[in-house]
């Protein structure tokens, strides 16, 4: 599919699914709309992310040095990168509508797993600005380590739909960010063999298998 019309054919997903989470499809309740619609700076954002940027920097200066294709009212990189800082709410909204569309929520099995997010080297903890913060120290079992930060937690169906994203403290058990509306088979590693988490799932009709 050529990416011009790869373009509207996002853009009219995403202008549907504000329709669907936000009465009236417009996020903003007061104040003057942006020249670069909300619609137009999440469609760039999504298409980003599908050509591999990682960061809203990276998606603007793509579409600028590509003459701004199908945006002319593309801003500077600070007004936008701000403006999907602003949206970010409006993200997860959009997420959750689409993982419902998908069916992640009610699909039979999934899989679960956390992983590092290191902030800093350990012996640099003292000087770091969120050491005085306690408890943001974890231990990652996959590379027996201990670490300084936070600590991702990601659920999907066995078909790779995303069904849920979570971010706590390093100190954080990954157990305690798990779960919100599945049912069903859940494979999950060694990190979550705990006989009271088992028995918790299972009172929420999920049936927990680990290593």
């Amino acid at each position: 599919m050529p990416l011009e019309t790869f373009l509207v054919v996002v853009y009219g997903h995403v202008c549907g699914a504000l329709q669907a989470v936000i009465p009236g499809g417009n996020p903003r309740r007061r104040g003057f709309p942006p020249k670069l619609s909300d619609a137009e700076a999440l469609t760039m954002a999504f298409i980003g992310t599908v050509l591999g940027y990682r960061s809203d920097k990276a998606v603007w200066e793509s579409f600028r040095r590509h003459g701004a294709t199908g945006f002319p009212h593309l801003g500077d990189r600070s007004t936008f990168v701000r403006q999907l800082a602003n949206l970010g709410h409006v993200k997860a909204f959009l997420h959750r509508h689409w993982a419902r569309r998908l069916g992640a929520f009610e699909a039979k099995g999934h899989l679960v797993d956390g992983f590092p997010i290191p902030m800093c080297h350990p012996k640099r903890v003292n000087r770091h600005t969120l050491s005085g913060r306690s408890g943001w120290g974890g231990f990652c079992a996959a590379k027996e380590a201990d670490y300084f930060g936070f600590h991702g937690l990601v659920l999907t169906t066995v078909d790779g739909v995303i069904a849920g994203v979570a971010l706590t403290a390093a100190h954080v058990d990954e157990r305690d960010a798990l779960l919100e509306r599945i049912r069903g088979a859940l494979l999950g590693d060694k990190g979550f063999i705990c006989p009271l988490l088992t028995e918790e799932c299972s009172e929420m009709d999920i049936e927990l298998h680990t290593p």
